[in-house]
């Protein structure tokens, strides 16, 4: 069975941060929304653990502002954004 480096020395694994996504090459607009919004909903959860999380609900709206700020100068990937966000 294959492991990757940071498996095989016991590391944590790396999370992203909302800026990262935001900034993310690889990731459509929609697709940065999506995790966006999954990390809205953990920031703000009724249990959530701001210091473990290492980020707040307003540093993901920042990247969600950013977000459709990028799409909607044309460099968002190729996804449109819906319009009810």
């Amino acid at each position: 069975m294959l492991h990757s480096t940071e498996q095989s020395r016991g590391a944590a694994p790396r999370h992203f941060s909302p800026m990262e996504i935001a900034h993310h090459q690889w990731l459509t607009a929609r697709e940065k929304l999506e995790l966006l919004d999954d990390l809205k909903a953990q920031a703000t959860g009724e249990h959530a653990d701001l210091d473990a999380l290492g980020f707040g609900p307003d540093d993901v709206d920042e990247a969600i502002a950013e977000v459709k700020r990028d799409a909607e100068a044309g460099a968002g990937g190729k996804a449109v954004l819906p319009q009810d966000r």
